[in-house]
């Protein structure tokens, strides 16, 4: 039994013996196989690999690797933490304030090149009248300057047949000038010049001891309370697009953008390319019988604007007569001044053409909104009348 047992138990191990190789063959398979297995995929993206934009393998944050920026750039170790209550997200990069400038202004092309514009310009103060003849009725007197629309000519070629807008009648031919109006002047248009009042001071001119003030104040309406920005800026849109519409390219100013000062205003306009310069505005007295439109230029000994002093004067009398022709209002004339620094640090020949007293009651329901297109029409003939002075 004893030997009987022996057997068997060596038989068993025998035959154990036989199978290990197998067991370890089977082991190292499994082994194996371990190694080349992937670890899944967690859903939640919190762990493991993921694809990122464009394919990019994005690494497990837990290993903490330096991540790089699509440039290249590092930006942290990775870890991105969940902020708590109270707490600020963490910011990766510093994002700073853009520049802040001033307001801009840019020149508005007309649509299509201005068609030829025939026009008559009286070389003196003449007489429009009924008749082709100097016994005729006098219908309205045109002051040195004005246009006026050419509707004819008289048979014998001694008269125009023209419209002033008001009448139609002839003028003689020898106190007028026939002129095509040239298109494609430049004006820089301002309005609201006048608005919140800035008691601040500022030199009257380049290189001047003589201080004035940065900005003064809107004239108010004495009835109807109107005021002189927001009339002066309804006015400069709807002179904007009558200039357009006659071929001239316009930059129109808004004063009140940006707070600008009346040096401010010339400095931007005179440098803008622009070849003239114009500003709209209304007055205000104590004289309440006071009426009727003016102009501002510089004066003749002006030490600011050398060379300028005639087309200002020019321009700024071009403007009032054909404003005062077109709208029946009193003409008052230029009225030069040497201390204004909207005209003086202006580069260009510039002029102030103001459209009313706001302490009349007339003048003030004038300006009040019915009457712009005459207004406008006035002020456009201004400009094409300065421009066909052999410019």
């Amino acid at each position: 039994m004893r030997k009987m047992f022996h057997n068997a138990k060596g038989s068993d191990i025998s035959k154990r013996a036989g199978e290990l190789p197998l067991l370890l063959l089977c082991c190292l398979l499994l082994f194996c196989a371990g190694c080349e297995k992937k670890p899944a995929v967690d859903p939640t993206g919190e762990s493991g690999e993921e694809t990122g934009i464009g394919g990019e393998t994005v690494k497990d944050p837990g290993t903490k690797p330096s991540e790089k920026s699509p440039a290249g750039e590092s930006i942290g170790d990775g870890t991105q933490k969940e902020p708590q209550p109270g707490e600020k997200e963490p910011q990766t990069e510093q994002e700073t304030e853009p520049e802040k400038t001033g307001p801009e202004f840019f020149f508005e092309e007309p649509e299509a090149e201005g068609a030829e514009r025939i026009r008559i310009f009286a070389t003196a103060n003449v007489n429009v009248r009924k008749e082709p003849s100097t016994s005729g009725k006098v219908l309205v007197t045109v002051p040195k300057g004005t246009s006026v629309e050419k509707l004819g000519v008289s048979d014998d070629g001694e008269w125009f047949y023209v419209n002033t807008g008001e009448f139609e009648g002839y003028m003689n031919c020898g106190y007028a000038v026939e002129t095509v109006v040239p298109s494609g002047g430049r004006i820089a248009l301002i309005s609201s010049s006048r608005g919140t009042a800035d008691p601040s001071l500022e030199p009257e001119g380049k290189n001047s001891s003589v201080m004035a003030q940065k900005r003064l104040g809107r004239a108010v309406g004495s009835s109807t309370g109107i005021r002189e920005d927001e009339m002066t800026d309804r006015i400069a849109l709807l002179l904007k697009e009558e200039l357009k519409a006659r071929g001239y390219s316009v930059m129109w100013i808004d004063a009140d953008t940006g707070d600008l000062s009346r040096r401010e205003q010339a400095e931007i306009a005179g440098d803008s390319g622009a070849s003239a310069v114009i500003y709209l505005g209304a007055v205000s007295s104590p004289e309440k019988a006071l009426s009727g439109g003016m102009a501002r230029c510089t004066g003749k000994d002006d030490p600011y604007t050398p060379g300028l002093e005639t087309d200002s004067l020019e321009l700024a009398t071009c403007l009032v007569n054909n404003y005062s022709e077109s709208t029946g209002r009193y003409n008052r004339g230029v009225l030069p001044q040497n201390s204004l620094p909207e005209l003086n640090w202006c580069r260009v020949p510039s002029a102030f053409l103001e459209l009313g007293y706001f302490s009349n009651e007339g003048d003030e329901a004038f300006l009040s909104g019915a009457n712009d297109a005459v207004i406008v029409k006035g002020i456009a003939d201004g400009l094409d009348a300065y421009y066909s002075m052999s410019r």
